[in-house]
C-alpha cells in the first residue's frame, strides 16, 4: 500500500515548534530544579521562550509557504499578528511577577500556561483548515479555563472558571455541528477547497443546482462560536462575571489576545473561504457588531467597579474591530490589525494601573479606590489617564486612530449607518472612561490605597503609555507592516 505523506516545511511552524517546546521545557524545569519560594525565576524563563519564538520568526518574514498540504501557511499577516501575541503576553507575565506572590497565588504553572495560550495563537493565526482551527481554539480555552481559576481558594475565580467552562463547552459544540455541516457540503475542511467548491458551484448555477444551505447553516453555527470568544452580543454574557472574578493579569491577557486571536482565524475563513458569498455572512456580522457596540457602551455606563466597567468596554470594542472585519477590503485588515496592537497596549496598561492599587485580600476596584490618585501618585494618575482617554478615542492617542481607521473602513465600504452607530456609542464611551480621570485629579481621596509600584510594573505601565503616544503621532510605524499583511492575505 502507497501511503502519500504530506509535503512537511518545518520552517513554516518554526515559531509552533520554539513556544510550545519553551512551554514544555519550562513545566518539567519548575517542577524540578525552581524552588517553591521563587516562582518568579519561571517568569524570567517564560519571557526568554517569547524572546526565542520572536526570534524564530526573524527567517520568516518575506516568506509566504504552507506545509502540511495547506493545513498550516506563513507570511506576514501572521507574522505581524505573531509580534502582537507576544508583546500581549510579555506584558502580561510582567505585570504578573508582583502581582502573584502578592495575592497569595503563586505557582510556577501559571507561566507555561500563558506560553501554552499564545502558542494557541499564534496557531489561530497561521491555520488555513478548520479542524486546526478548532484545535487551536480548543487548546486556548482550556489554558484559559485554569488560569481563570487560579486564584484558589477565591469563590469568586472558581465561579469564574467554571461559568468559562460550561459556555465555552457549549459554544465548541456549535463550532463542531458547524465543521460537520460544512464538511457535509463541500466534503473537505481546507479553506482554499472550500472556496474553490464555492466558486465552481457559482459558476454552473442554474435552477436545478440547489444553492450551498448546509456550508450556510455550518457557516453561522462557526460564527456563534466565534463570537463566544470575541464577546460579540448576544453571546457577551459570560464576560463580565469571569473578566471581573479571573486573576486581574489573567483578564488582561484574555480581553485582547483572545479576541485577536480569533478574529484573525475568522478572517482567514472569510477572505480565504467564504469571500464569494459574502452578501450572506457580512449582514450578519454588521448587526452583530452594531448590538455589540450598543450594549458593551451602554452597559458600562452603569458599573462602578472599574474592572467590572472594562470588561463591559471590552465588549464595546469588540464592536469595533469587528468593524475592520465587515469592512471586507484591504482598509479593513490594515484597521484591524492596527487596532488589535492599540487596544492591546492600551488595555494591557490600564490592568496593570489596577494591578498596582491592588492589595492582598482585597479589591482595589471601585471608583472610590481611585479618587484623589493624581494627588497621591501623579504619575500613575496621568498614565491611567492617557488610557482612559486612549480607549475613549481622544486624540493624539493610538486608540483614536485606531477607531479612525475602522471607521473610515467601515465608510469606504458603503456601511455609513454602522459607522454612525460607532460614533454614536463612542460619545457614550467618554462618559464613563473621563469618570475615572475626573475622580482622580478632582476628587479628594475617600480612602487610604497604598500603591503596590514595583520597577518591573513601573516601567511597564511607562513603555505602554510610550507607546500608545508614540502610535498615535507616527502611526506609520505599523501602518506600512499592516500594508504589507493584507498584500500577503491576497489583499
Amino acid at each position: 500500500m502507497n501511503i502519500a505523506f504530506p509535503d512537511i516545511n518545518m520552517l513554516v511552524i518554526l515559531p509552533l515548534i520554539v513556544i510550545f517546546g519553551s512551554a514544555l521545557a519550562l513545566l518539567l524545569i519548575d517542577l524540578f530544579f525552581i524552588p517553591a519560594g521563587n516562582k518568579k525565576i519561571t517568569g524570567y524563563l517564560a519571557l526568554a521562550g517569547l524572546l526565542f519564538t520572536g526570534l524564530a520568526g526573524v527567517p520568516l518574514w518575506g516568506m509566504e509557504e504552507s506545509s502540511f498540504s495547506g493545513m498550516v501557511v506563513v507570511d506576514t499577516f501572521a507574522l505581524t499578528l505573531n509580534v502582537i501575541f507576544i508583546i500581549i503576553a510579555a506584558i502580561t507575565i510582567i505585570i504578573s511577577l508582583d502581582y502573584l506572590p502578592r495575592q497569595g497565588i503563586e505557582q510556577g504553572e501559571f507561566y507555561p500556561l500563558i506560553l501554552f495560550a499564545t502558542g494557541s495563537f499564534v496557531l489561530l493565526a497561521q491555520s488555513t483548515n478548520l479542524i486546526l482551527i478548532f484545535l487551536g481554539i480548543e487548546l486556548l480555552s482550556i489554558t484559559l479555563y485554569v488560569l481563570t481559576g487560579f486564584a484558589y481558594p477565591r469563590l469568586s475565580s472558581e465561579e469564574a472558571a467554571m461559568k468559562y467552562l460550561l459556555l465555552g463547552a457549549f459554544a465548541a459544540g456549535f463550532f463542531v455541528y458547524g465543521i460537520a455541516l460544512i464538511y457535509g457540503e463541500t466534503m473537505t475542511v481546507d479553506l482554499n477547497q472550500i472556496r474553490l467548491y464555492l466558486t465552481e458551484l457559482e459558476s454552473s448555477s442554474t435552477a436545478a443546482v440547489p444553492g450551498p444551505t448546509l456550508l450556510l447553516i455550518g457557516g453561522a453555527l462557526v460564527l456563534i462560536a466565534f463570537s463566544f470568544k470575541i464577546a460579540l452580543v448576544p453571546f457577551h454574557m459570560w464576560t463580565p462575571d469571569v473578566y471581573e472574578g479571573a486573576p486581574t493579569p489573567v483578564t488582561a491577557f484574555m480581553s485582547v489576545g483572545t479576541k485577536g486571536a480569533a478574529l484573525a482565524a475568522l478572517i482567514r475563513i472569510v477572505t480565504i473561504a467564504l469571500p464569494t458569498v459574502q452578501d450572506a455572512w457580512v449582514p450578519v456580522l454588521a448587526v452583530l457588531a452594531a448590538a455589540t457596540m450598543i450594549v458593551g457602551n451602554v452597559g458600562a455606563v452603569a458599573q462602578t467597579n472599574v474592572k467590572r466597567m472594562l470588561a463591559y468596554s471590552s465588549v464595546g470594542h469588540a464592536g469595533y474591530i469587528v468593524l475592520g472585519v465587515v469592512a471586507m477590503s484591504a482598509h479593513g485588515i490594515e484597521a484591524f490589525l492596527f487596532y488589535l496592537l492599540a487596544y492591546s497596549l492600551t488595555n494591557l496598561g490600564a490592568f496593570a494601573v489596577i494591578i498596582v492599587l491592588e492589595q492582598r485580600g482585597e479589591s482595589a476596584w471601585s471608583l472610590d479606590d481611585f479618587s484623589g490618585l493624581g494627588q497621591r501618585q501623579p504619575m500613575l494618575a496621568v498614565a491611567m489617564a492617557l488610557f482612559m482617554l486612549s480607549l475613549a478615542g481622544v486624540p493624539p492617542t493610538a486608540g483614536y486612530l485606531g477607531k479612525f481607521f475602522v471607521f473610515a473602513a467601515a465608510w469606504e465600504s458603503g456601511l455609513g449607518w454602522l459607522v454612525l452607530i460607532g460614533v454614536i456609542t463612542s460619545a457614550i464611551a467618554i462618559f464613563f472612561y473621563l469618570r475615572i480621570i475626573v475622580r482622580m485629579f478632582m476628587h479628594e481621596p475617600v480612602r487610604d490605597v497604598q500603591p503596590a509600584l514595583h520597577r518591573s510594573i513601573t516601567w511597564t505601565i511607562a513603555v505602554a503609555a510610550g507607546a500608545v503616544l508614540l502610535f498615535g503621532f507616527m502611526p506609520n510605524l505599523f501602518i506600512d507592516l499592516a500594508q504589507r499583511s493584507v498584500i500577503a492575505l491576497g489583499g
